[in-house]
């Protein structure tokens, strides 16, 4: 029996999270940016990042992974100073410190 590769595999999950409406989970998202990663399918990490609604703190941090493990220091970099990265990484401080 022949097993499908994750390369043929990531677009169908992809429109199997947005079909089913689970694109607002962070833990999925990230998988699957995770996946597109990993296959060097960078224009599909960036695609995927940019059409998810809720970013949090963990998509952000694979996000700018993908960047930097792939070459792209300064991409990575910008990335993590944008206003609304920054946003979710100062909201994270203050929830970590329970105020």
């Amino acid at each position: 029996m022949r097993h499908a590769s994750p390369r043929s595999t990531s677009p169908r999950l992809h429109s199997l999270l947005l079909v089913s409406g689970r694109a607002r989970d962070a833990f999925l998202v990230t998988k699957l940016l995770n996946l597109y990663s990993r296959l060097s399918d960078l224009p599909s990490v960036v695609l995927t990042f940019r059409h998810t609604p809720v970013k949090t703190s963990i998509t952000w941090n694979s996000m700018i992974a993908c960047y930097a493990h792939h070459g792209f220091l300064k991409d990575a970099l910008a990335l993590g100073f944008t206003d609304e990265a920054r946003k979710v990484f100062d909201e994270m401080k203050i929830k970590d410190l329970g105020c």
